[in-house]
């Protein structure tokens, strides 16, 4: 305990009031990070038909003839989430390549299928595409700069220790 508190009484002291983030910094840490700049997506409707092809392009059929694809999920469907063909947005990296290269191809609008996956034959509805989960640095700057100042803190106090220890001798007795 007493060499915790005297890290962090030295710290203080010789560190902390030393280390500044500036503006540059953390955008440059901001750019060079991915979880901030979110994942290409797509917001999806999806009809899924246990093992019966036949089924599933019977649902494409009404739909292709303008039944509305909400009723078409409910009647054809094997499986709604929370009763509802909108499964939300979707990032593509999540998706099984060859569900995702279809979509992918696809435009907002449009209904992609059946493709065959697992037991099942998946339709799809492409509402939109878009960028999702990305976090604008305005709104984790604070965060940024908690991360780069434990580091940049972290990295003064290493090297003015080691410093230090080569200047005078340190010793641990036992």
């Amino acid at each position: 305990a007493a060499s915790l508190i005297m890290k962090s009484t030295l710290m203080d002291m010789m560190v902390r009031s030393r280390v500044v983030i500036t503006e540059n910094m953390i955008q440059e840490y901001y750019e060079s990070h991915d979880e901030y700049r979110g994942k290409d997506s797509v917001h999806l409707k999806q009809i899924l038909v246990k093992g019966d092809e036949l089924r599933a392009q019977q649902a494409l059929s009404a739909i292709n003839e303008g039944r509305d694809f909400d009723e078409a999920a409910r009647e054809f469907s094997s499986v709604l989430v929370s009763g509802n063909a909108d499964i939300g947005w979707v990032a593509l990296e999540d998706l099984s390549e060859n569900i995702s290269e279809a979509i992918a191809a696809a435009e907002e609008g449009e209904v992609v299928g059946p493709i065959a996956m697992n037991d099942y034959y998946a339709i799809f509805e492409v509402m939109e595409k878009g960028v999702f989960g990305n976090k604008d640095i305005d709104d984790v700057r604070e965060e940024i700069t908690m991360i780069l100042g434990t580091k940049y803190q972290q990295e003064a106090f290493d090297h003015w220790l080691e410093k230090m220890m080569s200047e005078y001798f340190i010793g641990v007795y036992i």
